[in-house]
């Protein structure tokens, strides 16, 4: 009786280092082209979805067997997409745009601008404006009223 527990035994272990070689390392080889962690993929969408077809493992899905490169394409690119390599780039490729006013204390800005201002010379204001936006143009009137 123990015998034949032993080989029982032998036989699953056997059963799932062939399962290993033919169907989860293709499967996690074919991902490694289209993901960037194949073993996360496969044992978080594809663990018990698998089977050999022809030699190369498929996706059961539903009545349909994909390809497993094809399926993580398709079915990655709608709520999983960072897992995919080679997304297309998003955005404009226009820079950010930065507001003013994060410059706050003395010592961030410019000297000569704060001096200018300090002289009660006008037209460096713009200047301000413009390098500082609307909070650093009010914060540098209130610091050159007592910059010397």
């Amino acid at each position: 009786m123990l015998i034949l527990q032993t080989k029982d035994k032998e036989i699953e272990e056997l059963k799932s280092r062939i399962r290993e070689l033919e169907l989860v390392s293709p499967a996690i080889q074919a991902l490694a082209e289209v993901t960037h962690n194949p073993k996360l993929v496969f044992d978080n969408f594809l663990k018990g979805r698998t089977e050999l077809k022809d030699g190369q493992p498929v996706v059961i899905d539903g009545y349909e067997r994909h390809n497993v490169t094809e399926w993580a394409k398709t079915s990655l690119s709608k709520e999983h997409a960072y897992l995919l390599k080679n997304q297309p780039a998003q955005g404009t490729g226009a820079p950010i745009s930065r507001t003013g006013g994060t410059q706050m204390n003395t010592g961030e800005f410019d000297p000569d601008l704060m001096k200018r201002l300090a002289n009660g010379e006008h037209t460096v204001e713009h200047e301000i404006f413009k390098k500082y936006g609307k909070d650093g143009w009010l914060k540098a009137k209130e610091i050159a009223k007592n910059y010397k």
